[in-house]
């Protein structure tokens, strides 16, 4: 009877038994477009906007994990004793003793 596995496991130690091949230098061809569009992209300002909206997005997901934080520490004051958590929280303030 085959295990539904072997063809899992034949091809895993097939995978293990490959010799690994270095990854292929671009030729100098790609390269050469490669850095010749890279620099007219460079003169006209587009990497600088980029970097621009990098750094925004940044403060803006920082500003946002603050106000998270905030938000998560002012929860507790502003939360009755009614909640859902009440029980919980009345049992883990409780001073038991063994």
């Amino acid at each position: 009877m085959n295990n539904s596995h072997d063809p899992l496991d034949r091809l895993l130690r097939a995978a293990a038994r490959a010799t690994p091949r270095a990854a292929a230098q671009p030729s100098f061809a790609l390269e050469a477009r490669v850095l010749a569009n890279w620099r007219p992209a460079a003169q006209s300002g587009e990497i600088e906007t980029l970097v621009l909206w990098l750094r925004r997005a940044t403060i803006a997901a920082g500003l946002l994990v603050c106000l998270s934080v905030a938000w998560h520490f002012n929860a507790p004051l502003r939360s009755s004793s009614s909640g859902e958590l009440a029980a919980a929280d009345s049992a883990m303030s409780m001073d038991v003793e063994p």
